[in-house]
C-alpha cells in the first residue's frame, strides 16, 4: 500500500484574482467601495486555490510524498485540478467527483498594499468525502484546513481516531462552533496553526479572561496540542510547544498578494516538522521563507518554493 508522509484535507478551488487600486483603504483596515461604482482592472490572473489544494502543492515540493483528501466537480475546473495535481506530484487518489461544479472565489486584491478580500462560491468544496480505504490509509500526517460543511467534527473525530498525527489550521465554520466542540479537537490535534485574530476567538472558547499573546499560547497549548503556532502576518509569528518559546521577527518586505499566506506558512512548517526530525525553529525557519516567496508573487501558489530553491542551512539530511 502506498505510503504518504502527510495527507491535506479540505478545500480545492480555482481562484480569480482582480487587481485594483479602486477605493480607500481606512485605518480599520477595512476597503472602502461605492455602491454603483466600476472596479477597473488590467490584471487579471486565473490561479489555483483552497486549503487542501495549498498544503498539497507546498508540501509536494518541499519533496514530501503527499496524498490529498478534497472534492472537486465533473467539469473543466476539475479536470483543470487534477492536472495541476499531478503536475505536482501530488497523488489524486482519494479526490472525489462531486455532482457539484468545482468550488471557486472571486478575490479582490488591492494592488498597492497586496491585502485581499475574498468572494467564495464553495461548490463541490463543501463536500469532504473521506475514500473507501481511510482505516488503512499509511500516512504520518493529515493537514485539515477549512471544512466547509456541518459534519467537519464527524470528519476530525474519523480523522483522529485513525492515529496519524494531525496538524490544524482551521476555518470560519470550525471557529464559529461551541466551546465544548472546539475543546474536544484541541484535545486530539498534534499542531494548531491559527493566526492573531483566530487564537483570541478559541481563547474565549476556553477562558473568560483576557490575555495577552503570550499568555494565549501558553492558554491553547494547555487545551492539549503538543504545538502551538500563531501567525502575525508582517509581524511575524510566534510557536510553543510546553518548555520553549519561540518567535519568528517581523517580516520588512511588503506583500504583492496575501492570498494563502497561511495555508503556505503552515503547511510548510509541518513539512519542516517531518524534514528536520521536530525541529521547531528549522520549521518555523521554513515556513517564513516559503510564506514571504509566496506572498511576493500573484497567487496562492505560484511562490510556493521547492526543496532546490532551499539555502542550505534548510536542507534535510535525509
Amino acid at each position: 500500500m502506498k505510503k504518504y508522509d502527510i495527507v491535506t484535507v479540505g478545500s480545492s478551488l480555482r481562484d480569480i484574482m482582480f487587481y485594483a487600486n479602486t477605493g480607500v483603504i481606512s485605518q480599520k483596515e477595512v476597503w472602502e467601495l461605492h455602491y454603483g461604482g466600476k472596479v477597473m482592472s488590467d490584471r487579471v490572473f486565473l490561479e489555483y486555490g483552497g486549503g487542501a489544494s495549498t498544503a498539497a502543492v507546498s508540501c509536494a515540493r518541499l519533496g514530501l510524498r503527499v496524498g490529498i483528501i478534497s472534492s472537486i466537480g465533473a467539469d473543466e475546473y476539475g479536470g483543470e485540478m487534477r492536472k495541476h495535481f499531478r503536475a505536482e506530484h501530488v497523488d489524486t487518489s482519494m479526490l472525489y467527483t462531486s455532482s457539484h461544479h468545482t468550488g471557486f472565489s472571486f478575490i479582490l486584491v488591492h494592488q498597492r498594499t497586496g491585502e485581499h478580500v475574498a468572494f467564495i462560491h464553495y461548490g463541490a468544496a463543501e463536500e469532504c468525502v473521506l475514500p473507501q480505504n481511510f482505516k488503512t490509509l499509511n500516512t504520518e500526517w493529515f493537514y485539515v484546513s477549512s471544512l466547509n460543511t456541518t459534519q467537519w467534527p464527524k470528519i476530525m473525530r474519523t480523522l483522529i481516531a485513525h492515529g496519524g498525527k494531525i496538524a490544524w489550521n482551521p476555518g470560519n465554520t470550525q471557529l464559529r462552533s461551541s466551546s465544548h466542540i472546539l475543546k474536544e479537537m484541541l484535545a486530539s490535534v498534534h499542531t494548531l496553526i491559527v493566526n492573531e485574530d483566530e487564537s483570541l476567538l478559541f481563547a474565549r472558547s476556553l477562558s473568560e479572561k483576557k490575555e495577552s499573546l503570550r499568555q494565549r499560547i501558553r492558554l491553547l497549548h494547555g487545551a492539549g496540542p503538543k504545538v502551538v503556532v500563531i501567525t502575525r502576518g508582517r509581524k511575524g509569528a510566534m510557536s510553543f510547544d510546553g518548555t520553549t518559546l519561540y518567535i519568528m521577527p517581523k517580516v520588512d518586505d511588503r506583500p504583492v498578494d496575501t492570498t494563502g499566506a497561511g495555508d503556505s506558512y503552515g503547511s510548510a512548517f509541518v513539512a519542516g516538522l517531518h524534514m528536520y526530525k521536530g525541529d521547531i525553529q528549522r520549521a518555523m525557519d521554513l515556513a517564513a521563507l516559503n510564506s514571504a516567496s509566496n506572498v511576493a508573487v500573484v497567487g496562492a501558489q505560484r511562490g510556493l518554493l521547492y526543496r532546490s530553491d532551499l539555502p542550505r542551512h534548510l536542507q534535510p539530511h535525509i
